[in-house]
């Protein structure tokens, strides 16, 4: 019996050390706003921005996911814990455990430029792009666990600077400024499913709406949502 139990205890610790994952990334349609959702070892997700900021916690509610960007999520019902006015003032007040799932941050005794930022969720570590890089991304997630976070950068086409170039290996391309004003910025591909709008040239009441494409597709096991602007 106390063998069993003890099988049951590491199991469950186990699960609850290797379960975070990239689970969803949200985008709107001109990817202007993106978010990064985690899921925890019990389910919640955890939605930081590209620049690793940790913006809100909650469990998925698929009734009115599409309903607008972001997403709302239900309350997390399970243990929460905070940071305290004891620990480092980067880290006061921000969000510490959601249920068995820790969450770091760089301290403010750290890189200045990373004070604040989301450190680690569970297992899953993040690095982020030097002050000394490309200035567009300089800042954002780099390397969030085994996903690397690639962007446009200075030398990319205005309408599309700063956008996810690719995410792990799931490539993302746009519409650039010299396609039609209607599409500039625009998502045009993401792992090769092509989206397409209607045009500047077509009925004025519907430029810019898609014509095809998603709005929810899961892509090497990460869901993505595409929203409208």
């Amino acid at each position: 019996m106390k063998r069993i139990v003890t099988f049951i205890s590491l199991l469950l610790s186990f699960q609850a050390v290797n379960a975070q994952s990239l689970a969803q990334v949200s985008l709107t349609q001109n990817a202007k706003s993106a978010l990064l959702s985690f899921e925890t070892a019990d389910h919640a997700l955890v939605n930081i921005d590209k620049t690793g900021m940790l913006l809100n916690w909650g469990m998925e509610n698929t009734q009115r996911m599409l309903s607008r960007f972001p997403q709302k999520l239900d309350p997390y019902m399970g243990r929460v814990d905070y940071y305290t006015d004891i620990d480092d003032v980067a880290l006061r007040g921000k969000v510490k455990y959601i249920g068995a799932t820790a969450i770091t941050y760089f301290a403010s005794y750290e890189k200045e430029n990373l004070a604040g930022k989301v450190k680690s969720i569970g297992n899953i570590n993040f690095t982020y792009y030097e002050p000394y890089e490309d200035k567009v991304y300089a800042g954002n997630i780099q390397q969030a666990g085994n996903v690397t976070l690639n962007y446009y950068g200075s030398f990319d086409n205005d309408a599309i600077k700063g956008n996810f170039k690719s995410i792990g290996n799931i490539q993302l391309t746009y519409y650039s400024s010299f396609d039609d004003k209607s599409l500039a910025g625009k998502i045009k591909s993401i792992d090769g499913n092509v989206f397409t709008y209607y045009s500047s040239f077509e009925r004025k009441e519907f430029n810019g709406i898609m014509k095809s494409g998603f709005i929810t597709k899961t892509i090497q096991g990460v869901k993505f949502i595409v929203f409208p602007n």
